[in-house]
């Protein structure tokens, strides 16, 4: 009785720290998706102050760091949209962030325009369409409609791409795609709208009246944070997990992309693994490097950066996990480099199916899609996690906390940690 009375009590207390787990990691999203984060972007310091909080739960956890910071920094271009922006069609004003977006890389506008609208016809003659856009009026918008270009959407997205190919102010695209913003590392000499089909769009567009003051910034200091723990028997030999912290920032001066589940939930695990892997009880035979990449939504900057300047041997890791996207995992999870890794992936599909932690651990072969890429490129063994299935919200207004569900979150983060304790 005593014995199955202690088995019951290992049970629960086991069941109670994995929920802890889970309540904290809710407690790193809320706060990294708050608005005083700023979208974790570029205006108001928002980037910085997810910087510090990160380097801050390093200490408190007790990681080390290398040459006496947690900071690896470094420089971006980037576009920024910290001020009012405006877009009224017809006398029907739209709300930023829900009912439109922009080009990552647009450029200023302010004033009420006229507007010429272009077909797929335009696109099929490149001379013709080349002679409409050189002979537009700064005082005119081009508007098109996406569904109506079809294949030639692409094509005229990169005629617009040249600056000789576009005189007038502005583009309003109207699309019935979903809203998906990103960040650019330019900026162009003219606005462009992304508007989103709706009951609010007159069906015969007039007149826009438009105003918005992107801010370029160039050189702008951004950093990755790095800490450690050192192995037990191990010391130079090096698993990694990594996340990145950075997000789309605001737009406009009262909107902002939250970034819950990309990547606040990623940097929650991020955490939570180093919380873990820190006590005593816990530590591995090998040293576990945490890293949180700034500048990953512009294009893998900051992963790229350390690769070229690493903190530590890249050959000496011996794995790296990189977590991206991992707040819902209803169906499972998908593990980018899992076709190239095969044994380690064998390896995790066993661990997952003889604890009945996940639906599914499915595999998919080489990807640019995140921070693992460039030390893949390096030659470091690395897989890239990202969760399936839950909430759709991706690069846009509504990845907020509330409703970010974590579904599987524990029962990954027992896979993570299972994972590094079976290493070879």
């Amino acid at each position: 009785m005593k014995s199955i009375t202690f088995i019951v009590y290992l049970f629960l207390n086991a069941f109670s720290l994995f929920a802890q787990y889970r309540s904290e990691a809710m407690e790193i999203v809320d706060t990294l998706a708050s608005p005083e984060m700023k979208g974790r972007g570029y205006t108001g310091d928002g980037n910085k102050k997810a910087a510090v909080y990160i380097k801050n739960a390093f200490e408190n956890i007790g990681l080390k760091n290398y040459y006496d910071s947690y900071f690896q920094e470094f420089k971006i271009d980037v576009n920024t949209f910290p001020s009012e922006i405006t877009l009224v069609i017809n006398d029907t004003e739209l709300k930023a962030g829900e009912d439109f977006i922009v080009h990552a890389a647009s450029g200023e506008i302010n004033g009420k325009f006229k507007l010429q609208q272009i077909d797929s016809t335009y696109i099929l003659d490149i001379s013709k369409a080349k002679k409409i856009l050189n002979n537009s009026k700064k005082d005119e918008l081009l508007l098109f409609y996406k569904k109506d270009l079809g294949n030639q959407y692409n094509d005229l997205v990169q005629l617009l791409m040249r600056t000789d190919c576009l005189n007038r102010a502005g583009v309003i695209e109207i699309t019935d795609e979903k809203l998906t913003m990103n960040i650019a590392m330019e900026q162009l000499p003219y606005a462009h709208f992304i508007v989103h089909t709706s009951e609010k769009i007159p069906t015969q567009v007039k007149t826009v009246t438009a105003k918005m003051e992107p801010r370029f910034i160039k050189n702008y200091e951004t950093q990755n944070v790095i800490g450690f723990i050192e192995g037990k028997e191990k010391k130079d030999s090096l698993l990694v997990f990594s996340a990145h912290y950075d997000h789309l920032g605001v737009f406009g001066d009262d909107t902002y992309f939250p970034g819950a589940n990309d990547n606040a939930s990623g940097i929650a695990m991020l955490l939570q693994l180093a919380e873990y892997f820190s006590k005593a009880e816990n530590q591995s035979a090998y040293t576990i490097a945490f890293i949180a990449f700034g500048g990953e939504e512009i294009g893998l900057v900051g992963s790229k950066y350390f690769t070229d300047y690493p903190l530590f041997e890249l050959s000496k890791i011996k794995f790296l996990i990189n977590m991206d996207i991992v707040g819902t995992g209803d169906d499972g999870i998908k593990v980018v480099n899992g076709a190239v890794h095969t044994e380690h992936f064998n390896n995790l599909v066993k661990l997952n199916n003889e604890n009945n932690f996940l639906k599914s651990v499915q595999p998919r072969g080489k990807a640019a899609n995140s921070d693992h890429y460039f030390f893949t490129e390096k030659g470091v063994p690395a897989f890239f996690i990202y969760t399936l299935g839950g909430i759709a919200a991706y690069h846009d207004v509504y990845d907020k906390p509330e409703t970010l569900p974590l579904t599987e979150f524990d029962d990954l983060f027992k896979l993570l940690t299972a994972f590094v304790r079976n290493y070879e």
